[in-house]
Formats: structure tokens, sequence, C-alpha cells
């Protein structure tokens, strides 16, 4: 039901992505940083080395989901995700006391 509602990619920005031609200034990006990679993402995923060479250019946390998607927040066992995002965030964003 989900992928009715989606639109076509565009084509530009899909084309920058997979050839890493983004140019972002890693110095004017502050804050800690979590990169989040899917076995099966074969456009932007593990597969491709393109989340793995955005974590190491950032200086990222890089986590893999194994076996899942592109579309991993939509699929079954979609809270592993959710899980790794919530322990890195209340890792890197405690609580104030």
């Amino acid at each position: 039901r989900h992928v009715e509602r989606l639109e076509d990619e565009s084509p530009t920005a899909l084309l920058q992505a997979g050839r890493c031609e983004i140019d972002v200034d890693p110095m004017r990006v502050s804050g800690p940083i979590c990169v989040v990679s899917a076995d099966f993402d074969l456009i932007q995923g593990r597969a491709s080395g393109i989340d793995l060479n955005v974590a190491r250019h950032y200086g990222a946390d890089y986590f893999v989901l194994r076996g899942a998607g592109h579309f991993a927040a939509l699929e079954r066992g979609w809270e592993r995700g959710a899980d790794v995002l919530s322990r890195w965030l209340d890792r890197n964003f405690p609580a104030a006391a």
C-alpha cells in the first residue's frame, strides 16, 4: 500500500548520490551523525558502498541492518532499525537528569 503513494525519484538526485557527487563541506556539519545501511538496498545500501563512504567522510557511526532493503522502516523486522536508532539516540543525546 505504501508503494502506490510514492513518487518518481529525481534522476539527477539518484545519479549524484550514486556517484557521490553531492558537495557538502564536512566542516559545516555539526553534531553526531548516524548512518544506517541495509543489506538489500541495492541503490544506496551496503552492497553499493555509498553509505559506508558517507559514514567515513563524516566520521559517523555506521550500522548495517542485515536482511533489510531500501524500505527498511516499512518492512517486516522494522523494529530492528528502530532499536538501532533508539540506542544511538540514547547514547548520543542522553535525557537530562
